[in-house]
């Protein structure tokens, strides 16, 4: 739940452009919130979602995100819980 209220008020502010999200749980349902702030945001360049308990589900959402996303030149997404070809 907490993912998604930060998710929300980065889409909001334009001037964020390092988080730190390692180890909160934030799920798939973070993750996908998460996913939705990538494709909107210009100015994100570093973002660790390690150790959040992020699965396949969301790690694919992450996916199809960053592809929309040019500004983001550092993303963290170790031990979570995604095989390969959700990441690819």
């Amino acid at each position: 739940v907490g993912g998604k209220y930060l998710a929300s008020a980065i889409c909001k502010s334009k001037s964020i452009f390092d988080i730190g999200m390692w180890g909160n749980s934030i799920g798939d349902e973070g993750a996908d919130a998460f996913a939705e702030a990538l494709k909107n945001h210009p100015s994100l360049t570093n973002l660790s979602l390690s150790a959040n308990g992020i699965t396949s589900h969301g790690g694919r959402s992450l996916a199809k995100a960053l592809k929309e996303n040019t500004s983001l030149h550092i993303f963290w997404l170790i031990q979570n819980k995604i095989s390969d070809d959700a990441a690819s």
